[in-house]
């Protein structure tokens, strides 16, 4: 083992996912400073935005096509022109890890209201981001 590794547990029911954890633990107890000099990585994102009856829906798919794990994922809504947060954001899930080659989907809903007239868009986060 590295002297910092990864354990991601999936419980499937019927095939589809349920639930997912991720850890990290070190050999040495408390101790993850090689977590600092794990490599730079770059997600593949595609976003489809919808807008009807007052509300949007933002469906953001992630991929990380890389060697490394990424880690600490998270996802924000901002306006297109004042890149401000807009909330309150609903999300399907929100500060993930992703293993090399994996996918994940994200959906995301927010009330038109709350857009101050803007089209959201989505930012992306995350520690080795």
């Amino acid at each position: 083992l590295t002297d910092t590794y990864f354990i991601k547990l999936t419980l499937l029911k019927d095939g589809k996912v349920v639930s997912d954890n991720f850890y990290w633990k070190g050999k040495e107890n408390g101790n993850y400073h090689s977590l600092l000099q794990l490599p730079k990585t770059q997600l593949t994102q595609s976003t489809v935005v919808n807008q009807e009856n007052g509300e949007w829906t933002l469906t953001c798919t992630l991929k990380n096509d890389t060697q490394t794990p990424a880690l600490m994922v998270r996802l924000n809504v901002l306006g297109e022109k004042s890149c401000e947060r807009i909330l309150p954001a609903f999300y399907s899930d929100n500060y993930f890890f992703l293993m090399p080659g994996e996918e994940k989907t994200v959906n995301i809903t927010l009330s038109n209201r709350d857009t101050r007239g803007e089209t959201p868009m989505i930012e992306i986060e995350g520690f080795n981001l």
